[in-house]
């Protein structure tokens, strides 16, 4: 009906913006942006129209244009609660999680109910490595609606990041209930059944993600690794290539493939050493030298910086503590970067041998 209403009137901005609408909503925000630029053209001043434009350009991954779609929304119509928090999920896609924060949280200002944004917010939070402030944005927003499958995805994720594989199995599960093929939620319980060391229903859960989403490539990275834990390195190795081919830049992946490339009989060190290269290439710039700013005063204490992923329960946690406990800490002050999520017990007996441990929010992988 709207085809036949715009082939008769293509200058009606009603009807293009419904038509976009009705586009977003059947997964085409091509079709949709197309639609919505000219209904936009048509009314430049319809905060609503400008709203869904956004929302179009965020679907395919325009967040830069979103965000200008979303600011002059939101300077149209300031109480649009909506605009706000599309407009922290465009910033956060943007990895502007300070402004994101802020504009998701005057989302909530205006309208405290608004479960989309409140369940951003502690995606944001959890970027910004703030977990527990995370996991009760969520817990809030089961609150308000006990049957959004992703809320209980998103707990149980932040969860796992704060060491509660418990209470993190039984988010996901919970997920299950609501939403049996939520392929996210039965990759975060494969995830835990791995760490916990319950490899068979860990590769199962994984296989059965595969069989939901044959094109997932985090699932397929984490068959993986369950895999490399069964000692079957180069099945192993055929799940992270196949996981590179469907996701050319999935960090872990390759770096998966590297350590499994090791433990494989018969591989010669002149090809590890070339996976090696790849992945430096693929991954990393050489970094460019900076001078030293500083007096080069010989009494002064010396600043000393350690980045590791693993200063946990892990052989670099384990080693790297007497390597800090044997530093003259008179002469010398030490902190160390952690660039990973994980934290247990190993994780604080480091603080006590550095200045500080600080985290490093993961910006690969």
């Amino acid at each position: 009906m709207c085809r036949q209403i715009l082939a008769t009137n293509p200058t009606d901005p009603e009807v293009l913006h419904l038509l976009g609408t009705i586009e977003s909503e059947l997964g085409q925000p091509e079709m949709a942006a197309g639609l919505l630029e000219r209904a936009s053209r048509l009314q430049p001043r319809n905060a609503i129209l400008l709203n869904t434009l956004g929302s179009a350009y965020g679907m395919l991954g325009r967040n830069a244009e979103a965000e200008k779609c979303f600011r002059r929304a939101v300077s149209l119509k300031p109480d649009l609660a909506e605009a706000h928090s599309n407009l922290g999920n465009a910033l956060s896609g943007l990895d502007r999680l300070k402004d994101a924060e802020r504009s998701l949280r005057r989302a909530l200002a205006l309208d405290p109910g608004h479960l989309n944004a409140r369940i951003n917010l502690g995606a944001v939070l959890r970027k910004l490595r703030r977990s527990e402030e995370a996991e009760q944005c969520y817990r809030e927003a089961i609150s308000l609606d006990p049957k959004r499958a992703v809320a209980h995805l998103n707990l149980g994720n932040v969860l796992r990041d704060l060491g509660r594989p418990d209470d993190a199995r039984q988010s996901f599960e919970r997920a299950l209930a609501l939403d049996p093929d939520y392929a996210e939620a039965r990759l975060g319980l494969g995830k835990i059944l791995l760490e916990t060391g319950q490899l068979a229903d860990a590769e199962r859960s994984c296989r059965r993600v595969l069989a939901l989403e044959p094109d997932f490539a985090r699932a397929r990275l984490h068959l993986g690794n369950v895999l490399l834990r069964t000692g079957k390195a180069e099945a192993a190795e055929q799940c992270y290539r196949e996981a590179l081919a469907l996701k050319a830049d999935l960090h872990d992946a390759h770096s998966a493939l590297l350590f499994a490339l090791n433990h494989i009989a018969g591989r010669r060190p002149a090809d590890i050493c070339a996976e090696h290269r790849a992945f430096s290439r693929r991954f990393y710039r050489p970094a460019k030298p900076e001078p030293h700013r500083n007096a080069p005063d010989p009494n002064r204490k010396l600043r000393i910086g350690y980045v590791s992923a693993d200063f946990r329960d892990h052989p670099v946690g384990r080693f790297i503590a007497p390597v800090l406990a044997s530093h003259d800490h008179d002469r010398f002050e030490l902190t160390c970067y952690h660039s990973n999520y994980d934290a247990d017990g190993v994780t604080a007996r480091l603080k006590g041998l550095c200045r500080s441990l600080a985290g490093m929010r993961r910006v690969v992988g």
